[in-house]
């Protein structure tokens, strides 16, 4: 289960360099955007679910848009494109029902606590006919950091991503650094740290931390760097 009192503080730690560094987010947004915004009208109203720093309402200026999220610096950030921020939860979204044409929501649902509440909620909020469209990580997202660290202890220090089968789409990236600390120095920007309620509240060790990059290299390494998996789920449905 996530914290989400991490979640917010994460995201808004990361809201000032997010955009420099979330290239990855930024190109899953435009697909996103690609599959999902053509299904609408002109001047439709739409939610941008986890809005981050107001990427979404940037590229779909033909529509009004309000934006919503739970870390506070990120909806500050995103309030500079002048369209209406709201900071709040997906657990409940405050808009009535049936008050939306559209609802997008990028890389969100991997750190809500129920992730299936959340897609509730945003299909209560759509209109009929409405269109959702979702993307979030998939279970082989970090899967070369999950199993180095469990080389390490029996806590848990990457989480367990959505499964893949409850949407209709996939795609994979790889990533590749030159180092283990380059990985978590990029995570950590991005505000993709380790939000599960059961992680390691200690620091690990330098030892325990040179077994898990000793691990991550030998299992690993390719001649490009170290690999980084990012398993890219995506939905896009209209609301019967």
């Amino acid at each position: 289960m996530f914290d989400p009192r991490h979640v917010s503080k994460d995201f808004s730690d990361a809201a000032a360099r997010y955009d420099a560094h979330a290239v990855l987010q930024q190109r899953v947004l435009a697909e996103l955007i690609h599959k999902g915004l053509p299904l609408l009208q002109p001047h439709a109203q739409l939610l941008d679910m986890g809005c981050g720093t107001g990427q979404f309402a940037c590229q779909a200026q033909d529509h009004a848009v309000i934006q919503l999220d739970i870390a506070y610096a990120m909806c500050v950030k995103a309030a500079e494109n002048k369209m209406p921020t709201v900071n709040g939860t997906v657990a409940v979204l405050p808009f009535a029902d049936a008050t939306f044409d559209g609802v997008f929501s990028s890389l969100v649902l991997q750190w809500v606590p129920d992730w299936r509440q959340a897609m509730q909620e945003m299909r209560r909020v759509l209109k009929p006919g409405g269109v959702l469209a979702v993307s979030t990580f998939g279970p082989n997202t970090l899967k070369e950091l999950k199993e180095s660290f469990a080389s390490a202890d029996r806590y848990s220090h990457v989480s367990s991503f959505i499964p893949r089968a409850e949407f209709e789409q996939s795609e994979t990236v790889m990533e590749y650094y030159p180092d283990m600390l380059a990985v978590m120095r990029q995570l950590k920007a991005i505000g993709a740290r380790n939000k599960l309620m059961g992680r390691r509240k200690s620091l690990m060790t330098p030892g325990q931390m040179r077994r898990v990059e000793r691990r991550y290299v030998e299992r690993f390494a390719k001649p490009e760097g170290l690999p980084v998996t990012w398993e890219i789920l995506y939905s896009v449905s209209r609301k019967l």
